[in-house]
């Protein structure tokens, strides 16, 4: 898995509430910031020397054990989330054990100047601090990047050596100079003094690999934040071992503040790095400041080592080459500047290459897209139009050039096609889908789905960009299987399921409006069973059909005929005035299944029971209505086929109900 995915998983695992947890929730943010007011005071405190001097060196020497131990925490805290890869977690363990070698180097060297001991030597502080070079240099090799091969490998290890002999010059005649190594009395402290140097060019070629080996969106600002502190850190002590060469050293503000800016600088990149994870802050990629200070690093290095040689053997060589010398020296340096020069214009033919060579990818993906894309400006007129709308609306991109959207959309979607436009235009980052109709050049309307975004700031683009597709048919599908799940599949008829949805839409009633209210009709075949054993379930289907269709004559334009289930049947009447508004529908419904029903050669007659139940305060559900309707259709069986009832409260008696009941079972 790569460092992308893994950052990409763990902000899915994050939740909603934590992506937008300020900044100040979690302990580590605060104790990163109040290492500005801790660096601040340590170093008023060194130019003041509030105290008197014992104290002023007191806090010199005791200021940096505790931005080591914070970084300790910081980074094994890292080290412990699950969510990174692997070798991260690893990366920032090594790290972390760097700064516990670094703050017990410091805290050995401070007992010994607090205390007033002489320094031999090579003391204990001395492995303590080469071993927390080494280790932070292997901590930033381990973070997980981009593998180097061929080419670019042989590239990367030219330039480390490079590198390393820039640096090497530099030690050896600047800052070590093989005439203070004869002057040292310990052949030992000589060496030791002579690892420093080395392990700081570890540390910088660590730096460099960070730059070469293009470290993945998620720890780029993180391991450039590291990057810092370890120049500032390698720089300083490589001033510190000059001095110590010459013996010149004494503790000193300057070089006091940048070492402790560089522990600063390297104690928040972990906290950084957590900060990312934890709310979902947005991750980098490697930009081109960082690629040409990459490119110029390695000759940056070779006209140091060049000038230093020079610089060393200048008198040596005029004496025995004369002229000579000056003018190899100047046309090592206008070779020099050339391949600078050659380098950076490279730099700008690759780049105009790379977007050359995006803007083609980018033009055949929208050129051979199936989805429409549209661009609009700020007045909503189309300023590019993909060639797929010859597709997907038979139209050409010319006809959409300089006319506005909104005369494309369906009148009746003009409003919500608007509001999403300016609802995008206003936020200037947000994403909407809009769906909308359009009428084809062939008369045909067709259904639309596009996603309306921002590109107002995007300079390539400066627009709001619709991605469009046809969506008819998944509409079409849509309405069907709507329709199957409301309606009855042998009349057409609304079902059970949108029967009770149309109840919960009127119910409950208002108690103060009562003037006029709903009403049930519940319509029951008589004897239809004996229908389906004399002349099948074929026959008693179109018996059913018929009936529906009877029915649906005496419905008014705002009532809802269903069928509930088997010969059942229902009416709501939304509007009734009274009891005997209900009933003269009833009878309406009674009168319009008189006439025989033709099936085949078969006349049959059928008679229905209806039940009615007009709706009153007291009922709160549709369950309640519907259980009254049925009673008062039991009732009206008792009396006999053919009749209407409507729900009187006698027939909640259990004797009465019952009795109805036995009755209608004996006539079906």
């Amino acid at each position: 898995m790569s460092y992308s995915q893994s950052l990409q998983q763990s902000k899915t695992l994050t939740s909603a509430d934590q992506s937008v947890r300020p900044w100040y929730a979690d302990w580590g943010n605060l104790a990163v910031l109040a290492l500005v007011p801790y660096i601040v005071l340590f170093l008023l405190w060194m130019i003041f020397e509030w105290g008197g001097p014992g104290t002023a060196d007191t806090v010199r020497e005791l200021g940096f054990p505790p931005v080591m131990l914070l970084g300790v925490i910081l980074a094994w805290r890292m080290a412990r989330v699950s969510s990174v890869p692997k070798r991260t977690r690893q990366a920032w363990a090594v790290i972390g054990g760097a700064f516990l070698l670094w703050g017990v180097a410091d805290s050995i060297w401070a007992y010994y100047h607090l205390t007033g001991m002489s320094v031999p030597s090579v003391s204990l502080f001395d492995p303590a601090y080469l071993g927390s070079s080494v280790a932070l240099a292997i901590g930033v090799l381990m973070f997980p990047a981009a593998r180097l091969i061929g080419r670019d490998r042989t590239r990367f290890w030219i330039d480390c050596g490079i590198i390393m002999t820039g640096l090497a010059a530099l030690t050896a005649y600047i800052i070590v100079d093989p005439g203070n190594l004869q002057s040292l009395t310990s052949t030992l402290g000589a060496l030791v003094l002579v690892l420093y140097p080395l392990s700081h060019m570890l540390v910088l070629i660590a730096v460099f690999s960070i730059l070469v080996r293009r470290p993945e969106a998620g720890s780029v600002g993180v391991l450039m934040l590291l990057g810092a502190g370890l120049v500032i850190y390698a720089g300083t002590d490589f001033w510190w071992t000059y001095l110590e060469f010459r013996e010149l050293y004494v503790p000193e503000t300057v070089t006091y503040t940048t070492w402790i800016v560089a522990q600063a600088l390297l104690v928040a990149s972990p906290q950084w790095h957590y900060d990312v994870i934890d709310r979902n802050r947005p991750t980098s990629e490697p930009g081109r400041v960082a690629e040409r200070v990459r490119v110029l690093i390695p000759y940056s290095a070779a006209a140091i080592g060049i000038l230093i040689i020079s610089y060393t053997a200048l008198p040596e060589m005029l004496n025995r080459f004369g002229i000579a010398v000056v003018f190899l020296t100047a046309l090592v340096t206008l070779i020099v500047a050339r391949q600078v020069v050659t380098i950076r214009e490279n730099g700008e033919l690759r780049l105009r290459q790379a977007v050359r060579r995006t803007e083609e990818r980018f033009r055949a993906l929208v050129e051979n897209s199936t989805d429409m894309i549209t661009v609009l400006d700020t007045d909503l007129r189309c300023t590019f139009q993909s060639p797929a709308s010859e597709e997907v609306i038979q139209r050409s991109p010319d006809e959409f050039m300089g006319t506005s959207l909104v005369d494309w959309v369906h009148e009746e979607d003009r409003d919500s096609v608007l509001e999403a436009l300016q609802w995008v235009i206003n936020t200037g980052s947000g994403r909407e889908i809009v769906e909308w109709r359009m009428q084809l050049p062939d008369g045909r309307i067709i259904n639309l789905e596009s996603i309306v975004s921002s590109e107002l700031e995007n300079p390539a683009v400066s627009g709001i960009v619709l991605n469009s597709r046809d969506v008819t048919e998944r509409k079409s599908l849509e309405a069907r299987l709507t329709h199957q799940a409301y309606h009855d599949p042998l009349t057409g008829l609304p079902n059970r399921a949108m029967f009770f949805d149309m109840l919960r839409q009127v119910l409950p009633i208002n108690p103060t409006e009562t003037r006029v209210v709903p009403a049930l009709l519940f319509v029951d075949v008589d004897e239809f069973k004996q229908v389906n054993d004399t002349f099948g379930h074929e026959s008693g289907d179109e018996v059913l059909r018929q009936i529906a269709n009877r029915l649906q004559t005496v419905v008014r334009g705002d009532d809802v005929l269903s069928r509930l289930a088997g010969d059942e049947f229902t009416i709501l009447l939304n509007r009734v005035n009274s009891t005997d508004d209900a009933m003269a529908a009833a009878h309406r419904v009674l009168e319009s299944l008189e006439t025989p029903i033709r099936i085949d050669d078969a006349v049959l007659t059928v008679s229905p029971s209806v039940g009615v139940a007009v709706a009153d305060s007291s009922i709160a559900s549709p369950t309640e209505l519907l259980r009254r309707a049925d009673l008062a259709m039991y009732a009206a069986k008792r009396r006999g086929p053919g009749r209407a009832a409507g729900y009187e409260a006698w027939m909640e008696d259990s004797h009465n109900l019952s009795e109805a009941r036995q009755s209608s079972r004996s006539g079906r």
